[in-house]
């Protein structure tokens, strides 16, 4: 099944690649304009606007869980910190926000690699509680079968 998208994929990039220079477009919006007219670029315009802001939406919100999941264990007891409404419009205002305003597309190569370098941090935090909870959980196990042994 990925092999089928994955070739639908390319044969309709390739497609629209040549429509595009059969049109002399440079963007998706002037090809869906010259190809649909005015009813096909609003309704493009329109379709990337729903999946640019969704895509935004998931990302404030996994944003907010992962920050509402650091301040808890930083400052279990501060309201503000805790409270997901407010980490959630903090990271809005002061995180996204400021992104979005950016005139320059490149200047975001910057915070993708900072976002890259905290996913694998992430990771790397996540395996490593992993591996030292099993291990734990191991030596219990051992220690539970071995308290048996003299129990018998």
């Amino acid at each position: 099944m990925l092999i089928f998208v994955g070739l639908i994929n390319r044969r309709s990039t390739v497609l629209l690649v040549q429509c595009g220079l059969k049109r002399k477009s440079l963007n998706y919006e002037d090809l869906m304009e010259n190809v649909f007219g005015k009813c096909g670029y609003f309704v493009v315009g329109i379709c990337m606007f729903i999946f640019t802001y969704g895509a935004m939406l998931a990302y404030v919100i996994l944003l907010t869980d992962s920050l509402e999941s650091v301040f808890m264990y930083i400052a279990p007891s501060n309201k503000f910190l805790t409270n997901r409404d407010f980490v959630m419009w903090v990271t809005g205002t002061c995180l996204i926000l400021p992104l979005c305003m950016l005139r320059d597309i490149s200047d975001l190569s910057f915070v993708s690699l900072a976002s890259l370098t905290a996913d694998i941090i992430m990771v790397i935090i996540i395996c490593s509680t992993c591996f030292q909870t099993a291990a734990k959980r191991s030596e219990e196990h051992t220690s539970e079968l071995q308290s048996r042994q003299y129990l018998v």
